[in-house]
């Protein structure tokens, strides 16, 4: 970069500098961020800048994100376009370079802004921090408020500005023409004189090799748990390290351990493909990341990331996001209905992942509708698999009574059992009224809540003495033996299109009769739930319990049978490899 003009001291240089691109991963929204949340910067006058950035939809979420942070509007300036020379002339009036990118391969801003004696903050990437070696000087790239510290220290004092650009004469020297094409022969002619290495053999009906992030047991997650289960159906398929930011995650047989998410990033080029499970909890907040900085094929196991969002980043990025997603201001107390009741979400809160998902995988048509009107992203279809599976025998009757014994389940009861979170959206006042309709007409029906329930709600529900609750913490052991003891299942949900339910598809597998809302019995394509309204009236539902119970409560296991076939893991790990462009061989085929 031409360096033909003086360069100016601390006193007149005035802005922040941010050279990026469209690429999501250079991250420049962590600087807006920084800045417009500091008041000091704004009434200092301090602009910032972003050279690179093009894309209208993305300049237009940057200055959502800077007002919603409480920047000045004035204080924000693009530079879509811009010679070499212009940006010089930048580096040299500027005081800051923020450098906050999540991936890089070589950052030529920083090298160009201390040679131009601009101070530089960078994230702590890899490949920056071998330029940048100071940390204070470094960043979390998603720690805002530490950056706006830094941003003011530097800007606002002359002795940390001076001691931020002390090493860069000696660090600009090291990439000048001359000290490049040194390296660069002087490399080359070592790799000439080293022997070639041995080829491998390549097939074409080779295993693809796959890294695979997610959280895994033992975390109490039904991501995790799927995860789990997907992994053990691909080991026969494909060559398969598994990445993890859980504790001592337990793998199946067949599967390496790569290590955490940090491993994951410095080991993508090992692989043929690169899987990342995104759900909606912070034991996702890896493999958000990673997707963020490198891009992925992704696995989305959630309809909508508002909560994610708000208990991650704040309702500020939040809000941000949403104003991004809608084209139109948004307030907080919009967020927090939204967040309270998600049948009203306009939005699906996965603006910052769904670029960057390469392919983008869901497990119900409705919810790659929903994305492909939203972001114009063609999401790929994958039909949800049972992955709790109970054999045959387990399921007999002499099982269920065996069951009940464990369970202390009293002889005669007719048990109703409603599986997973317990929550407001899932209607279980609703499921309390149908339980004493039924136990009016004279059946000796109980209703069971099988997973973890807040303390005011459960304090509520178990005001009826029919109604009764499952620790928070059940043992796998202990939920399949629920399964197996349960007369009727009945499964509700309030949400939007496409949200899928791990626990129905439980209750499938284990051929239990099952009611299941309309959202649910949709969103899983399933044929073997019998379907009513997702705000069903209570008497309604209690006369259809009363009819399915009259039965005695019979599983039809042929159905079951065929609908674990159709819907097996073994499918869904095939489908996966084939939407990834791998051939599959399965044993018959080596």
């Amino acid at each position: 970069m031409p360096k033909s003009a003086p360069v100016a001291d601390f006193i007149h240089r005035q802005d922040i500098m941010v050279v990026a691109g469209d690429d999501p991963r250079k991250n420049p929204d962590i600087a807006v961020l920084a800045h417009g949340a500091s008041s000091i910067l704004q009434k200092a006058g301090i602009k910032l800048v972003i050279a690179g950035v093009q894309d209208r939809q993305m300049r237009q979420m940057l200055v959502a994100h800077h007002k919603a942070a409480g920047g000045n509007p004035a204080l924000l300036e693009f530079l879509a376009f811009i010679s070499d020379e212009a940006l010089a002339g930048r580096y040299r009036e500027a005081k800051l370079l923020i450098a906050p990118s999540r991936a890089e391969g070589f950052s030529m801003p920083i090298i160009e802004a201390l040679a131009n004696g601009c101070a530089v903050l960078a994230s702590n990437d890899p490949a920056q921090a071998e330029l940048i070696t100071d940390p204070q000087l470094r960043f979390d790239p998603d720690d805002a408020p530490g950056l706006t510290r830094a941003m003011e220290r530097i800007c606002l004092d002359e002795a940390a500005f001076k001691a931020a650009i002390s090493a860069a004469p000696a660090l600009a020297a090291q990439f000048t023409p001359d000290a490049v094409a040194a390296h660069f022969w002087n490399g080359l002619q070592r790799a000439l004189t080293m022997p070639p290495p041995a080829s491998p053999f390549v097939s074409r009906r080779a295993r693809p090799r796959i890294g695979f992030l997610s959280p895994m047991p033992p975390s109490l997650s039904g991501c995790a748990d799927y995860s789990h289960a997907t992994l053990a159906a691909l080991a026969p398929l494909c060559d398969v390290t598994a990445f993890s930011s859980t504790p001592e995650p337990v793998l199946p047989p067949g599967i390496a351990f790569g290590g955490d998410a940090g491993m994951a990033r410095i080991q993508t080029a090992r692989f043929d493909a690169f899987v990342s499970v995104i759900g909606n909890s912070r034991l996702h907040d890896a493999e958000y990341d990673f997707l963020r900085a490198h891009g992925a094929a992704t696995i989305l196991h959630d309809a909508r990331l508002i909560n994610y969002m708000l208990h991650r980043f704040g309702m500020s990025r939040t809000r941000a996001l949403a104003q991004t997603e809608l084209a139109r201001p948004v307030s907080a107390g919009e967020i927090e209905s939204w967040s309270a009741d998600q049948r009203l979400l306009p939005c699906l809160f996965l603006g910052e992942i769904v670029g960057a998902a390469a392919p983008l995988f869901v497990h119900s048509t409705a919810m790659r509708k929903a994305i492909g009107g939203l972001y114009g992203i063609d999401a790929r279809y994958l039909p949800f698999a049972p992955y709790r599976l109970l054999a045959d025998d387990a399921l007999s009757q002499p099982a269920q009574l065996a069951a009940r014994r464990r369970l202390g389940v009293p002889e005669g009861e007719w048990v109703v059992a409603s599986f997973g979170h317990v929550a407001l959206d899932r209607q279980p006042a609703r499921l309390v009224e149908m339980v004493r309709h039924l136990r009016a007409s004279g059946m000796a029906a109980s209703l069971y809540f099988i997973g973890p329930a807040d303390a005011p709600l459960r304090a509520q529900l178990a005001q009826a003495d029919f109604v009764w609750f499952s620790a928070d913490a059940l043992s796998d052991t202990t939920y399949r033996d629920w399964l197996a003891a349960a007369d009727l299942a009945v499964q509700l949900r309030l949400g939007p299109a496409g949200s899928i339910s791990g626990a129905l598809m439980d209750c499938l597998a284990a051929g239990l009769p099952t009611i299941a809302g309309r959202l649910l019995a949709d969103a899983i394509g399933g044929p073997m739930a019998h379907v009513v309204d997702d705000e069903p009236d209570p008497a309604h539902l209690a006369d259809l319990a009363a009819n399915l119970l009259a039965g005695g409560g019979a599983r039809d296991m042929a159905k079951r049978d065929a609908f674990v076939r159709a819907r097996s893991m073994t499918s869904y790990a095939t489908q996966l490899l084939q939407q990834l462009g791998y051939e599959v061989l399965h044993h018959a085929d080596r």
